[in-house]
């Protein structure tokens, strides 16, 4: 899934920041292995935490998003899918390639072309 100018992304909808934050939030297991609530939902067994940005949008100010790194590469393709969502999670240099599910927190939306500025 590894994959150089990639950015995954999912959105969904919170009803408070620290929800968000636990789905997550990753931790370990006895066996070293990183886990979170969001992985297990999405199959995904591995990402780089350094590549990976979270973001709560409060008030519907929509223009945090612009704060992703690398965002005027591909912020319109994530605008183009936002309704009423107020929370996002971006895996960098990574191409998600499982289901294209919803799960019952966030939904995937793309893999989208970055550019590093």
């Amino acid at each position: 899934m590894e994959k150089q100018n990639k950015v995954s992304v999912w959105i969904g909808k919170f009803t408070d920041k620290a929800s968000f934050e636990n789905y997550v939030r990753e931790s370990y297991n006895d066996d070293g292995e990183m886990i979170s609530n969001f992985m297990k939902d999405f199959d995904i067994d591995f990402y780089d935490q350094d590549l990976s940005e979270s973001c709560f949008i409060e008030h519907d100010d929509l223009s945090q998003i612009n704060d992703f790194s690398y965002a005027v590469s591909f912020i319109k393709h994530v605008l183009n899918n936002v309704t009423s969502q107020n929370c996002f999670k971006l895996l960098y240099d990574f191409d998600y390639v499982g289901e294209n599910k919803d799960s019952s927190k966030l939904k995937f939306i793309g893999s989208f072309d970055y550019v590093k500025d």
